[in-house]
């Protein structure tokens, strides 16, 4: 089984938000942000050294850039996506194990989602 105090990374991104008061439309605004800034480096030549071109075995490039760049985000798109996490923080107990933990956090407030986290 798994260690008692084992929580997913997920639902401690959600814990650690809930501890510290960032809101939903605050994970949101940061990633709009992040988003933003990720594209300006990109074409700012920035990532030029960091990413390495991936090849097929005839020589192809099959990759050669960032697939979770989305320039476009923005607060209504990301508003309309439901949290990813609330499903196996409630029924799978995490939750619980982290409230258990934490006791000063009464409940896990649920604030991530695709868009909003690690892709």
């Amino acid at each position: 089984g798994l260690p008692g105090w084992f929580v997913p990374q997920g639902i401690s991104a959600d814990l650690i938000a809930t501890k510290y008061g960032f809101s939903r439309d605050d994970v949101d605004a940061y990633a709009v942000e992040s988003q933003k800034r990720a594209a300006k480096s990109w074409a700012d030549g920035r990532f030029k050294n960091s990413v390495i071109p991936i090849k097929d075995q005839n020589g192809l490039t099959i990759l050669d850039h960032d697939e979770h760049m989305r320039p476009s985000t923005d607060m209504q798109s990301l508003a309309s996506l439901n949290p990813s996490f609330v499903m196996p923080g409630e029924m799978g107990g995490f939750d619980a194990v982290a409230v258990q933990k934490h006791p000063e956090v009464e409940e896990v407030n649920h604030v991530h989602h695709a868009g909003n986290s690690s892709g």
